[in-house]
């Protein structure tokens, strides 16, 4: 196979390296400001040494990946961590479509772990995943956490007709059992062990009931269409919870009410459309609402959440831009320092995405109690409105690489935690020769 190559090229062989001055790797043992790892100064080294800033971020990504996926010691020496990354430049300097292909190929392999076609292996503890396609590319079998299933389908309509496990796994010997009726529409289906979900019909031929666990679904539609007025959850005879849906002439969507069995409001939702159709407002109970405006192609340019009076929520409003054909230009999100820039090229693709460093930390909290963004009790975050909204917007600088954030939430003597992404400033999106998107920043994709 043409992927096989790259591991006998002799291009990543050993190379006499240039006399750049580069700084020798030390493996860090713990935490690190963010762009002094040994990937972010090889990615400036190369940078400075001419090399392009797509092959300088690859390069950066497979010296990182190396380290802390434990690749093989050869790999390791091969992506930097033996003389500095001096070899490393020297070969994506004098090959750089090959090495390219070679850097993507170690990413996508994870160090040579598994194939990337085929998934047959992973780097981690994660169970491998198997597919078996019928003759109709329709998996026939699939193998995973949950053990190994084989798949049947109808004869007629093509859809599933059982679902069945083998005697092994966390679901041994458990099968799913679809049925269709005499007009061969989905009728329910039966889970080894469990009750049975089944499906009715009207005489118009649209869904009518709904019945799984006891509890039966009953659809209502605007008369002489096959357009939904009402939900009805029921249990035995008695009235669980019910949903109306407004329609106006044109049968577009205009309002929600959910109501419990003593008729009591739960939510409301109501719509405002212009006259081509689209929303431009949408509004809540709590008579807090978002506003919408679009462009003459109908793009959509600005979403920006109100108070009941109509002042907007800070770092709730979002703006957007286009270009001729449609392309996506810009992007921000509340104050300054939000922004998204994106830049395409004559193929319609992304060349350069630019994203600066800010990101807003946004919730609702009990209007009596503070909230504490990341311990600065001098600043807590800002509150308006009345009905329990806060934000802060927090600064950052990736102009050295992505930000990985560690925030955390407090308030009324309850702390939560989680990560933000933020990418690097300036990211060169790679595709390859279909258009077919391999690398955005973050992730690489895989194409067959």
């Amino acid at each position: 196979m043409k992927i096989k190559l790259f591991l006998l090229d002799p291009v990543f062989s050993a190379m006499t390296p240039d006399p750049a001055t580069f700084p020798e790797p030390n493996r860090p043992t713990g935490m690190l400001a963010p762009g002094s790892y040994p990937w972010d100064q090889w990615q400036r080294a190369a940078l400075a040494g001419g090399l392009a800033r797509e092959l300088a971020t690859l390069g950066r990504a497979v010296m990182r990946e190396a380290s802390q996926h434990c690749w093989c010691e050869r790999l390791q020496a091969e992506c930097g961590w033996s003389d500095g990354g001096r070899a490393m430049l020297a070969r994506v300097l004098k090959h750089p479509t090959r090495t390219a292909a070679r850097w993507h190929w170690l990413l996508q392999t994870d160090g040579q772990r598994f194939d990337p076609w085929n998934h047959d292996e992973y780097y981690d503890s994660t169970p491998a995943v198997a597919i078996t396609p019928d003759r109709l590319g329709r998996p026939s079998q699939i193998s995973d956490a949950s053990g190994t299933r084989t798949q049947t389908y109808h004869p007629v309509t093509g859809g599933l007709d059982l679902v069945a496990y083998a005697n092994s796994g966390l679901l041994a010997s458990r099968e799913v059992d679809y049925t269709w009726d005499t007009s061969l529409r989905p009728a329910g289906y039966e889970v080894s062990g469990g009750p049975a979900s089944t499906l009715t019909y009207d005489s118009a031929g649209r869904l009518d009931t709904v019945s799984s666990f006891g509890a039966t679904y009953t659809h209502g539609y605007m008369p002489g269409t096959g357009t939904l007025s009402s939900l009805t959850t029921t249990s035995g005879s008695s009235t669980i919870l019910t949903r109306s849906l407004y329609h106006d002439r044109m049968q577009r969507l205009f309002g929600i009410v959910t109501a419990n069995a003593t008729g009591t409001h739960l939510s409301r939702h109501g719509y405002t459309l212009d006259a081509a159709g689209r929303r431009i407002h949408a509004s809540r109970e709590s008579g807090q609402g978002w506003d919408y405006g679009y462009d003459d192609v109908g793009q959509v340019t600005s979403g920006v959440k109100k108070f009941p009076d109509g002042s907007a929520i800070p770092g709730h409003s979002f703006t957007y831009q286009y270009d001729g054909i449609g392309n996506r230009t810009s992007a921000t999100q509340g104050g300054t320092n939000t922004g998204v820039t994106y830049t395409p090229n004559a193929l319609n693709q992304y060349s350069n995405i630019t994203t600066e460093g800010g990101r807003f930390i946004l919730g609702e909290a009990p209007v009596a109690n503070p909230v504490i963004i990341n311990g600065d009790t001098s600043t807590p975050a800002a509150r308006a409105g009345g009905l329990g909204f806060y934000w802060k917007q927090i600064t950052g600088n990736n102009s050295a690489g992505p930000l990985w954030s560690n925030d955390s939430i407090a308030s009324g003597g309850v702390t939560i935690s989680g990560n933000t992404w933020t990418p690097p400033n300036s990211v060169t999106p790679i595709h390859d020769d279909d258009g077919n998107l391999t690398y955005d920043g973050r992730w690489d994709s895989v194409w067959d």
